[in-house]
């Protein structure tokens, strides 16, 4: 026989293996602690005999389980090392507070993480058990140049909007689409959802994520896929960051200003205590980044409220770099023409508020301006050519806009077999939210084709709820109310092969009940018509109220629901779909500080256990907190 790998003592303790399996055998590991975590739920869950409770040993060291949980909250939260644990100088803090305080080694603390990540990831996986839900996902490269994949789930509960992170995945090489989708369907098996259940998916537009899209739509026909309208609206504003002939190198030049001050610390405080003097505000430049939303607008704003700033710097002599008067004013409408891109790009990314409803008229928005921008007599020659391109590209991008187009383009592609136009559950959702129901943005006969399929949803939903309702009086089981209708969806979209392989029952059931389906298909008609006639018939809700504060439709929809009901499923459906995928970018800003430098090596499974906590754990703590307030 061969020589053991692993030898035992006297007492046959099993703590040597489950060392081992835990340093050499990651994916076993991770098995053996989700077992251990559901073991030890379940036995909590039922009470124990008295007489198979051991007595506690009198101890040296205090048991603190608060203790353990909150270092372990700080570690997570503040991204600290795991070896602050057996720092010299952690531990006498930590004895100066309790000397029976038990001393935790770094192993401790690590099974202490992937304990708190199984628990918290079956809690997460009962909230989204059997409901509705949308997703974002993309890709990162770390520190270490290891490639990852992250989603978060989106969906409405009780009315209010809540976000969770899946984790991350390690790619394997560069990807291709069908390893995001493989990727995505590994994070989502992770808390057992499925794409039966997904309304949406949103990611980028870059080449990979849009064949990625194709894929994730053949996963569920009931499914919709959408791209990122701050990657979209990049694709237009990136013509403002490079020079055209007309535009005389102004930003070029405004760029080369950017980099003296960031070369020079010394021009740098000069800048700053010219700033604090005449502004009353120490401020700085910003340097643009192509890849980072808005940042040309940042850098060319910050560099106008300087303005007077870096003209009395160059005056002096403090600086020899400055823009001509004529770079100046075309600095000046270049920014006008970016402001609005940003607060549609900031409001867009937002996580904690509907987002999706908004896209039509923030694009109208944006399109009436560049329009009459283009139109204004005052115009000048490096203004207009840049308007020009811009203008090219945002058709190129969301369509005309044009009456009988706007719910048709995006059955188009454009660029890179990109989507043209708005997404027909953008459409969708912009008229099912109360404050843009009036269709700004969507043209009169545009909107008469979201509302007819509003309308057929509407009818569909009705089906569905009269089905399960059957179902479970029959049963009396109501368990997976969300996912039994879901699955009625997706069988719904392969209607006509089923009707086909059960061809030859439909002869015999016909005649008895042709009259009453037929009866009831009309009613369900009928209640789908006059109810949306009603909720067409309702005022708008204002954008804010008259305190000021701005409406939350989930808040509309919660005291409306029952008079709508129909819509209001619908509703919490389709407002909880991310506008962009800005969200799952989020996450690799959190990831670049878990895997930071003094964390290079730190091992994907820990990375994605470590990145999990950190944003899952608050999600947690506001979903729950909802719940309480609720109950």
């Amino acid at each position: 026989a061969s020589q053991p790998d692993i030898t035992y003592g006297t007492s046959h303790s099993t703590g040597v293996l489950e060392r081992h399996i835990y340093r050499h055998h990651e994916e076993e590991n991770s098995l053996l602690i989700a077992a251990k975590r559901q073991k030890l739920l379940s036995s909590n869950s039922s009470p124990a005999s008295s007489s198979s409770v051991q007595s506690a040993m009198t101890s040296y060291a205090t048991p603190c389980p608060l203790y353990e949980s909150m270092l372990l909250n700080w570690i997570v939260m503040t991204y600290q090392p795991f070896s602050t644990v057996e720092n010299n100088s952690f531990r006498e803090m930590v004895t100066s507070l309790n000397k029976k305080a038990p001393v935790i080694s770094r192993e401790k603390i690590q099974k202490l993480i992937s304990n708190k990540y199984h628990d918290t990831r079956l809690s997460l996986s009962s909230i989204l058990k059997g409901k509705h839900y949308s997703m974002t996902c993309d890709g990162w490269t770390s520190r270490a140049q290891v490639g990852y994949t992250t989603g978060t789930v989106h969906l409405i509960n009780n009315w209010k909007l809540h976000h969770f992170v899946l984790g991350l995945h390690q790619k394997n090489g560069a990807s291709t689409a069908q390893d995001v989708v493989s990727y995505t369907e590994e994070l989502m098996d992770k808390v057992s959802i499925d794409f039966i259940s997904c309304i949406c998916i949103t990611t980028d537009t870059e080449a990979t994520m849009v064949s990625a899209g194709k894929l994730f739509l053949e996963k569920s026909n009931t499914m919709n896929w959408g791209g990122c309208l701050d990657h979209l609206l990049e694709l237009v504003t990136k013509i403002a960051f490079n020079d055209l002939a007309e535009t005389e190198a102004t930003m070029a030049d405004a760029r080369s200003l950017v980099g003296l001050f960031s070369r020079s610390t010394q021009a740098t405080r000069k800048l700053r205590e010219e700033s604090k003097q005449r502004l009353g505000v120490e401020y700085t430049v910003i340097q643009d980044v192509c890849t980072r939303w808005w940042s040309t607008y940042a850098m060319g704003n910050r560099l106008l409220t300087l303005k007077d700033c870096i003209l009395i710097l160059n005056l002096r002599g403090d600086i020899e770099t400055n823009l001509t008067d004529g770079q100046w004013k075309v600095l000046q409408d270049i920014v006008a023409l970016l402001k609005p891109f940003m607060i549609a790009q900031r409001l867009l990314e937002g996580q904690y508020y509907v987002t999706i409803s908004l896209v039509p008229y923030v694009l109208h928005k944006i399109r009436t301006g560049l329009n009459e921008a283009f139109d204004s007599p005052a115009i000048s020659e490096a203004l207009k050519a840049v308007l020009t391109k811009m203008l090219l590209k945002f058709v190129e991008a969301f369509g005309s806009g044009s009456d009988g187009a706007v719910a048709s383009d995006h059955l188009t592609r454009g660029p890179r077999q990109r989507p043209r136009g708005i997404p027909k559950h953008t459409l969708i959702a912009s008229l099912l939210d109360p404050r843009t129901k009036g269709g700004v943005g969507i043209p009169a006969t545009d909107q008469l084709n979201v509302w007819e399929w509003i309308e057929s949803e509407m009818v569909i939903v009705t089906q569905e709820v009269h089905v399960l309702e059957a179902a479970i009086e029959g049963t009396g089981v109501a368990e997976n109310h969300d996912a039994q209708l879901g699955q009625g969806r997706q069988m719904r979209a392969h209607e006509q092969d089923l009707d086909d392989f059960f061809s030859d029952i439909a002869p015999v059931l016909h005649g008895a009940r042709n009259c009453h389906v037929a009866d009831a298909e009309r009613q369900r008609n009928e209640e789908a018509a006059m109810e949306l006639r009603l909720y067409k018939s309702e005022p708008l809700l204002s954008m804010k109220d008259s305190k000021g504060e701005w409406s939350d439709p989930l808040q509309w929809w919660a005291g409306n629901q029952h008079k709508f009901p129909s819509l209001a499923r619908l509703a919490s459906m389709y407002l909880a779909i991310p506008a962009s995928s800005a969200p799952s970018e989020r996450v690799f800003t959190s990831a670049g500080l878990t895997i930071a430098k003094d964390r290079a090596r730190l091992l994907p499974s820990r990375a994605d256990e470590l990145l999990f906590l950190h944003d899952s754990l608050p999600a947690l703590k506001r979903y729950n907190d909802g719940m309480r307030r609720m109950g």
